[in-house]
């Protein structure tokens, strides 16, 4: 290493559930936007509340470079380091190599955000062909004039609850028994199922969600076809620390890794498996659906996706593009498709 000589990490693919009950409220521009960023990704800068006496509602920003984004559990180090802790603040104290970057409600890779102590709900939004969006519904935020209702806080607009929302995606909804047509989904003719969810000016409905996690299996399966009920990937157990993970069973090509604390079959264990194509995959042990509507009306697999939703970066797409590419060519269709087209 030589002095001048600058390094970039570059991330490996990596997928995200779109929805969890565990993200918290960023802010940015003193306050006047806000969405929901999951905790666990190190998309905004850390703010610490009680660090200067001079005003215990404003926070100062703490970063060890320009531009670092950390997570919210970093963020909470942070600020105890600093005799301080994250909070709803009223807006950010001045601050020099921390405050950096644009902000465009209309532009998401433009917007730096600020943690906040605040959760953060995300709900679903239904059109009337039945084609749902995520949208975020952070709390009104604190600005330097105090709370503002009516439309604040403002949020970007590709999570926005509007028609103009941009994170579209089909559901399997439950057929119609009669006409065998997907109209088991909230609509303004259905008054929004009967009223669980909320009807909004444009014609769509606002769903209230949870995200619910469940063991898929509390033994080695006893087919290996019965993996494919398993939808979620995980990191190879190599990847944790040493001595984390360890292998504790091994059966006709399935290879179950668990936490050596626990070697039950939990949430945490994991499954290496090698597919038809020789491809390895890695498998975790736990299924991720969305609980709509305020009496669990319907259950619905919780979509994956590349690109974080608060810090989205083009490299993200190209991994999403590759890995659609690659599922479309392994898909056991898609040879009878080509060959038919040849003949």
């Amino acid at each position: 290493v030589k002095p001048g000589v600058f390094f970039e990490y570059v991330q490996r693919p990596c997928v995200q559930l779109s929805f969890s009950n565990d993200h918290k409220k960023v802010v940015a521009n003193n306050n006047i936007a806000s969405m929901c960023a999951h905790r666990k990704m190190p998309v905004a800068i850390a703010a610490c509340c009680g660090s200067s006496p001079l005003d215990r509602e404003k926070a100062t920003p703490s970063c060890e470079y320009k531009g670092e984004k950390v997570t919210y559990d970093d963020n909470l180090e942070r600020c105890a380091k600093l005799n301080g802790k994250p909070c709803d603040h009223i807006g950010m104290r001045e601050c020099d190599k921390c405050c950096v970057g644009k902000f465009n409600l209309n532009v998401a890779e433009e917007n730096v955000w600020y943690w906040t102590s605040e959760s953060c709900p995300m709900k679903l939004m239904v059109r009337i062909d039945g084609v749902a969006a995520m949208v975020h519904d952070p709390v009104p935020t604190k600005y330097f004039f105090g709370y503002q209702g009516n439309g604040h806080p403002k949020i970007p607009k590709h999570v926005r609850a509007e028609t103009s929302n941009l994170n579209y995606f089909h559901v399997h909804w439950p057929r119609d028994s009669l006409t065998n047509e997907d109209d088991e989904f909230p609509t303004i003719d259905n008054d929004c199922w009967d009223g669980k969810c909320t009807g909004l000016s444009d014609g769509t409905c606002l769903c209230d969600i949870t995200v619910k996690e469940t063991i898929v299996f509390t033994s080695m399966p006893k087919r290996k076809r019965e993996l494919a009920q398993l939808r979620i990937g995980a990191f190879e157990p190599e990847l944790y620390d040493l001595g984390e993970y360890r292998a504790v069973e091994s059966v006709d090509g399935v290879d179950v890794y668990a936490p050596v604390n626990n070697t039950n079959y939990t949430t945490s264990t994991i499954f290496k498996v090698t597919d038809k194509f020789g491809r390895t995959r890695y498998l975790k042990n736990v299924k991720s659906v969305i609980v709509m509507g305020t009496t669990n009306d319907y259950e619905m697999q919780n979509p994956p996706n590349f690109i974080d939703i608060a810090h989205p970066h083009l490299r993200d797409v190209y991994y999403e593009v590759d890995e659609t590419i690659d599922i479309l060519f392994h898909n056991e269709s898609t040879a009878p498709f080509v060959s038919k087209l040849l003949i």
